[in-house]
């Protein structure tokens, strides 16, 4: 960049709409699982929800807040990451929100009384597996050209 040209001038000529776009998709999914994460964290155990009770059958709600805010770090930071770091909190981070809210999906359709709430979560669960097969298949083709 040369001394002459202003910073906002730089920023246009290489704005991409599509880089744009799937940061802002990566952003939504990484805010969706902090909040959840924190409610999780923060959430009274003793919750009288047939959701939450058959969630912490498994393992207890804050152990889950604690997965979501790590998948959330992760999708958040590979924004502002390059190469094969981004490809990796990619892979990682969708994975771990994959697993919980997937989780958190078949334990809401238990006690729902419609599909709403466990479709919305299939369907973010879903999200982050296709964030996470989109860092391993970077991943993937990274390795293959060398």
């Amino acid at each position: 960049m040369s001394s002459n040209m202003k910073v906002s001038d730089y920023m246009f000529r290489h704005y991409n709409e599509t880089k744009f776009l799937a940061s802002m998709y990566i952003l939504t999914i990484s805010l969706f699982n902090f909040m959840t994460g924190l409610f999780f964290i923060t959430a009274d155990p003793r919750i009288s929800s047939p959701t939450y009770a058959k969630m912490q059958e498994l393992m207890p709600l804050s152990v889950y807040g604690l997965i979501m805010l790590t998948s959330a770090v992760l999708l958040f930071s590979c924004i502002f990451q390059h190469g094969k770091i981004r490809n990796i909190f990619m892979l990682f981070g969708g994975i771990l929100g994959a697993i919980s809210i997937g989780l958190y999906a078949s334990a809401s359709s238990i006690g729902a009384v419609n599909l709403m709430l466990p479709s919305r979560y299939s369907l973010i669960s879903i999200s982050c597996l296709l964030i996470s097969i989109a860092g391993g298949f970077s991943l993937w083709r990274m390795r293959a050209n060398m």
